[in-house]
């Protein structure tokens, strides 16, 4: 139906009396003039005053519509066809609530108090026969509104990141229901850079108008702790626990003296630290942090900037480590060289003396002692070590299985490699003891064997059941020492045809492991290998529980609906939850960009036609596409020409 711009040009058409009451005013009166006989005269003015009414009334009537098109031309009249088009219109309102938009302007405006207004802009110029589904969206997923609601308070901010794919795929799936032609979807959004590319989104039509509202602003400072990570967490004496600090300057200029407070709960007492440090512009600093603790158990808390900007949600992180204890293995060596790298134990203290990857505070080194055991007197005191480990020892006196069987007894790990130097009476010792694994064969096989089956599913062979980390086939022996017969109890770890080289037994909470081929090089070329040092200390592991270990400490992003950062206790664990640092990072899409990272169709509409998809007010002096005015000016043209023509012939 026909509607108009400018309504009050309307009331201009009151003056289309004006040319009724001139009309009226000055119409001509004939006066009676008695002369002599015109009979026939009078039938021919008759006639003439008849058709003179006609055209004096009929011009009459153009020059009132002249008047009223001169009138509908200044009141911009087009036709409003919103009403037939909303009954084939469904539309998706999503309103971006990730972490950023809790973002603030100089005035205290957040991005999500915008982008609520926006909403609710675009959504009262929505005609009411529009099908309208109202959402707000985050990497946590997508909560579907009642539309009512968008009158109501500014929602909050979750802490979760952005993800414009799971939004986006939500509203196709909505859009997807509807039997509706003209769909659309508005995303009102910050467009941060992080949201883009997470979720897939494929399934969009190209000809699904998709519109963004960009409520994002420029901010002058804006700092943020995105990682505290623990590089060190042993205790040992003189080294300190080592933490690593990022610290993201997101604004344009430098920020100095930017106060950074760390804050941690011991098992004895609250660890408190402070320190000051520059961050550049657009740049990050990096910070280690040394600890000198002294109590073994969980640390926890969070590390934050004091300094206030433009972000606030960005400037804490939180953190838990376990501090403890390396684990402290005995290397009894039975074959002293005459030099270093002549030791029985040279190649296994060397990969179990290596320190965990950096960064990794999880993984824990050994510490570890060695014994001499043809210069020594037997075993120290055995209750301080995880592990002992026996390398070629000769033989073993009855007090030293005793004392074997009691470090067993109470969890003790053992760990045997053969050698030249080792008594079979010495092991069959151990076997009556209930600590071997089995009868071991009466001498060694020089027979040339390779490594040719394993249980996959043991805890410290697991890993090598992929090849590509390493294949145990490919350990190769030129002698071994197999045992014969297995204990009841005992498992066989690793066969060389029909030959059980390495095999198991479990004593209580312990165990006793046997490996049938020497630590160093004797018999075989295995420390040269690439297998060595992963093989070593993934059984070092499996020996001292680390492998069953279950973490104190585990870390984890928010990612679903309702989940906030913080510390949790769960069971014997300490939940870390923190916000993704991605969404700290403070950088920002084009519509272009965005488009493009989406996978969108261009769009092609000017700024000020897209305002007007969305209902919104029309710019001043803007020409709508759907106006008329040429229409009526035409008319009006015609008008005045007919209305010209005929008024010479009236008053010819």
């Amino acid at each position: 139906m026909p509607s108009f711009i400018h309504f009050g040009f309307l009331a201009v058409g009151l003056v289309v009396g004006l040319p009724i009451l001139i009309h009226l005013m000055f119409r001509q009166r004939a006066r009676t003039v008695s002369i002599g006989s015109v009979r026939f005269l009078q039938q021919v003015i008759r006639r003439h005053q008849r058709r003179r009414r006609v055209r004096q009334l009929l011009l009459l009537l153009l020059r009132c519509l002249a008047i009223l098109l001169l009138v509908l031309l200044f009141a911009r009249p087009y036709w409003d066809s919103r009403y037939r088009d909303s009954l084939e219109r469904e539309v998706v309102v999503i309103v971006d609530r990730s972490a950023s938009m809790a973002t603030a302007d100089a005035r205290g405006t957040t991005s999500i108090g915008n982008a609520w207004r926006a909403a609710h802009k675009v959504m009262a110029g929505i005609d009411e026969n529009v099908v309208v589904h109202l959402g707000l969206c985050d990497a946590a997923g997508v909560e579907a509104l009642a539309t009512a609601t968008v009158t109501q308070v500014v929602p909050a901010t979750s802490e979760a990141a952005t993800d414009f794919g799971l939004a986006l795929a939500w509203a196709r799936d909505v859009l997807g229901a509807s039997s509706r032609t003209d769909q659309r979807i508005v995303l009102i959004t910050d467009l941060q850079r992080s949201g883009a590319g997470k979720t897939p989104l494929d399934g969009v039509s190209e000809s699904l108008q998709v519109d963004i509202v960009d409520v994002g602003q420029a901010i002058s400072q804006d700092l943020a702790v995105t990682s505290v990570g623990v590089l060190r967490s042993e205790l040992r004496p003189q080294v300190p626990i080592l933490l690593s600090v990022l610290v993201r300057n997101n604004g344009p200029a430098l920020v100095e003296k930017v106060d950074l407070r760390l804050q941690l709960q011991g098992p004895v007492a609250v660890v408190e630290s402070q320190r000051r440090i520059d961050v550049p512009a657009a740049g990050v600093t990096r910070v280690e942090w040394p600890l000198e603790l002294i109590d073994e158990g969980i640390y926890q808390g969070h590390m934050e900037i004091t300094n206030r900007d433009a972000a606030q949600w960005n400037n804490r992180r939180y953190l838990a480590f376990d501090a403890r204890p390396p684990d402290r293995l005995l290397l009894v060596d039975g074959d002293e060289g005459r030099a270093v790298y002549g030791n029985e134990t040279y190649y296994l203290e060397k990969a179990l003396r290596l320190a965990p990857p950096p960064g990794v505070a999880t993984a824990r080194s050994f510490e570890i002692e060695r014994l001499v055991w043809e210069t020594g007197s037997g075993f120290p005191r055995l209750d301080g070590f995880q592990a002992i480990i026996l390398c070629n020892v000769r033989r073993l006196r009855p007090v030293d299985i005793e004392r074997l069987t009691a470090y067993a007894s109470a969890g003790g790990q053992i760990w045997i490699f053969a050698g030249d130097k080792l008594e079979p009476e010495s092991l069959d010792a151990l076997t009556q003891a209930g600590l071997f694994p089995g009868r071991i064969a009466r001498r060694p096989t020089t027979e040339h064997g390779r490594v040719t089956s394993w249980p996959k599913e043991h805890p410290a062979l697991a890993p090598f059941a992929d090849p590509q980390r390493g294949d145990l086939r490919r350990l190769d022996f030129h002698k071994t020492w197999p045992i014969d017969e297995l204990a009841a109890n005992a498992e066989s770890l690793l066969l060389t045809g029909q030959h059980i080289v390495a095999a198991q037994r479990p004593l209580g909470s312990g165990r006793c492991i046997y490996f049938g081929w020497t630590a160093d090089r004797d018999w075989t070329d295995w420390p040269q290998s690439r297998l060595y040092v992963p093989l070593v200390r993934q059984f070092a592991a499996y020996l001292t529980g680390q492998l069953a270990d279950r973490p104190k400490v585990q870390q984890v992003l928010v990612e679903r609906a309702g989940q906030q950062t913080g510390l949790e206790q769960q069971a014997e664990q300490v939940i870390v939850t923190n916000a993704d640092a991605n969404e700290m990072v403070s950088d920002r899409l084009t519509e272009e960009q965005f488009r493009d990272m989406m996978g969108l169709s261009a769009l092609e509409l000017s700024s000020e036609e897209k305002a007007a998809r969305a209902d919104l007010a029309l710019p001043p002096n803007m020409s709508r596409p759907d106006e008329i005015w040429t229409s009526v000016l035409w008319i009006l043209l015609a008008v005045l020409a007919v209305e010209t023509l005929l008024a010479s012939r009236v008053h010819a």
